[in-house]
């Protein structure tokens, strides 16, 4: 998609730029108040079941092919940047926000 933004908005984004990017999102908790938010502010029921089979499948894998090192993309194995998700739902809460893993600051 780099080249299609920097085509069609002329901009240049490159990793280091992706990356205060995101740390920012993450330090800010924004995604954690949004998750925390009952429909329709906030995801579906289904939306968040999704995400929690997509992250156990995605942990599974990773504990399958023995963890980062294990897997076979050269690009991709060893590197710090791939590990298990900690990204649980908790079912049954009373309330969505506890749902979420406490995130570290």
């Amino acid at each position: 998609m780099g080249g299609y933004v920097q085509e069609r908005w002329g901009s240049r984004v490159n990793n280091l730029d992706s990356d205060l990017f995101f740390r920012q999102i993450i330090d800010s908790h924004v995604i954690d108040r949004m998750l925390a938010e009952p429909p329709p502010l906030g995801p579906e029921p289904a939306v968040l079941q999704d995400v929690q089979g997509y992250v156990e499948g995605y942990n599974r894998y990773l504990s399958d092919v023995g963890g980062p090192s294990g897997v076979p993309d050269p690009r991709c194995q060893g590197q710090p940047w791939v590990a298990s998700s900690p990204w649980t739902m908790c079912t049954g809460a009373s309330t969505s926000s506890s749902c979420w893993p406490a995130t570290t600051s």
